[in-house]
């Protein structure tokens, strides 16, 4: 139950853990888009809802890796450092690549040269 809470190194052995935990399947007897984020939601309307049935415990389904971010769930439970899977690292990356960039187009004074560099670096 300590899995992705910003503080933490995972270990292999504690991902492997999570890996065998997401194998066992449990009996589903409600709605799947129960405790989803809307994003979640939202992925799955074009779909059927699903019949109640046995399922894995935790997955990383197909619909998980078709959304802006990996919302799989075994997936984001082994993120072995900090809390930002390499989707969310990315997004965040480029966010810092864009802002230095169009910091660099405007025409500062020269006692203000280094607001981009400083902007990109927050």
């Amino acid at each position: 139950a300590a899995c992705n809470i910003g503080g933490e190194f995972m270990s292999p052995e504690e991902q492997d853990r999570v890996r065998s935990l997401s194998k066992q399947k449990w009996y589903r007897h409600f709605d799947r888009k129960l405790g989803l984020s809307w994003t979640e939601v939202k992925s799955l309307e074009k779909q059927p809802p699903p019949e109640e049935g046995w399922e894995y415990l935790l997955s990383d389904l197909p619909e998980h890796s078709e959304a802006e971010y990996n919302l799989g769930e075994v997936t984001n439970m082994c993120i072995e450092k900090g809390t930002l899977n390499d989707d969310e690292r990315r997004k965040i990356n480029d966010h810092i690549v864009l802002t230095i960039e169009m910091l660099n187009e405007l025409p500062f004074p020269k006692h203000l040269k280094r607001v981009p560099e400083f902007a990109g670096g927050h």
